[in-house]
């Protein structure tokens, strides 16, 4: 049975964290780069969010009692074939989780360095709050909504606002 109150915690967690990053992309890409805090927080908001997709999604496979994940990746691959995540978000998901499982092997190999992931262009905010919708709406049978991606795109290729 799925803990409503643990999924809803989770998914406010993922709205806080990514209206933070859309909050960042704001600035001039410019003043972004010559701001170490905004970098910080940027690293840091992304992995909280990608590590707030993965409990989503090994909350939903315990749920739904599908096989156990590897790891992290294959969280997204393991609700692929639940039919519960379609290919291609399963793929950007992957990617995702990749950061964090090599985050997470790093942070294990020198637990001095607690540096977040690095961005690598695949990241997409639409992504995670299309992973989180669908799986709330799988889950609870409501639309959740998702923000208008042009602020990730614009962000991601460093177009101007």
């Amino acid at each position: 049975m799925v803990d409503r109150d643990k999924m809803e915690g989770l998914i406010r967690h993922l709205r806080e964290y990514t209206g933070f990053l859309r909050q960042i992309v704001q600035q001039d890409r410019a003043a972004f780069l010559n701001d170490p805090k905004s970098i910080g927080s940027t690293r840091y908001y992304l992995q909280v969010s990608i590590e707030t997709c993965i409990n989503i999604a090994n909350h939903i496979i315990a749920t739904k009692r599908l096989c156990a994940p590897q790891d992290y990746k294959d969280s997204f691959t393991v609700l692929n074939e639940g039919g519960i995540l379609p290919g291609d978000l399963t793929q950007t998901m992957r990617e995702l989780a990749a950061l964090e499982d090599r985050t997470a092997f790093e942070q294990r190999q020198d637990p001095s360095s607690r540096s977040p992931t690095r961005s690598h262009g695949c990241v997409t905010c639409p992504d995670l709050n299309s992973s989180v919708a669908n799986s709330a709406q799988d889950t609870y049978g409501a639309k959740v909504p998702t923000p208008t991606p042009s602020i990730w795109q614009r962000a991601r290729t460093g177009t101007p606002n």
